[in-house]
This record gives C-alpha cells, structure tokens and sequence, in this order.
C-alpha cells in the first residue's frame, strides 16, 4: 500500500510530497521525499510509525470530538409567571370531591415531572 502527502516546499515555494510505503509482509514503514534526491529514505518499524503519527498528532492537538452525552432529564425552561399560573391552579380545585382530588394529584405529578 502507498500513501501520498502533498505539501508546499519551503524551498522554492512549490509542490512538494511525502511518499509513505507499507512493505510487503507489513513490518515496516519507508518514508521517501522523491523530489530530494540527496534525502535518504527513512525505514520505521510499524511501532516506530505509529509514535511519529501520536508525536504529529500531539504537536497538532486538535483534541478528538465527543458525542455530547444524552440529558438525563430533559430541560424544560418554564418562566415564573407560567410557574406561577401552574400552581394557581390548585385554587380552581379546592373541595374534598373526587374530581378535585384527581385534578390536584395530576397538578403535583405535572409539577414533579417539570421538577418545579
């Protein structure tokens, strides 16, 4: 497998490239800069690579993104005057029937769920 950097020279201000090649039986990387002629190719062991990929990574430290985290409980924004009007309700309901009493049970676990 061969990979191909491309790159601006800072020698003449032009194209330049890294040719990056995977031996045969997968135990070596060789690094070659073919439009440098007096460079020699450079040969690293496959844990050799890998350090030169973390110490790149390191000096660019772009930090890796998270997925965000699902809330655990949803946010509800609710504004005091919609709080307010939420327990004035309780005031409509205010007897000792059973229609009362379930409208006033719904009211506090509509509260509970809001976390108000």
């Amino acid at each position: 497998m061969i990979q191909i950097v491309r790159f601006t020279s800072v020698i003449g201000n032009r194209d330049d490239l890294i040719v990056l090649r995977r031996s045969a039986d997968g135990s070596s990387i060789t690094v070659a800069l073919p439009f440098h002629e007096d460079t020699p190719n450079l040969l690293f062991s496959i844990p050799e690579a890998l350090n030169l990929g973390e110490a790149i990574n390191d000096l660019i430290s772009v930090p890796l993104l998270k997925a965000p985290l699902p809330p655990i409980v949803d946010e509800t924004v609710i504004s005091y005057k919609l709080q307010s009007e939420l327990s004035g309700l309780f005031d409509r309901y205010p007897s000792d029937s059973e229609a009362d009493r379930t409208a006033r049970k719904a009211l506090h676990e509509a509260i509970h769920i809001l976390g108000l």
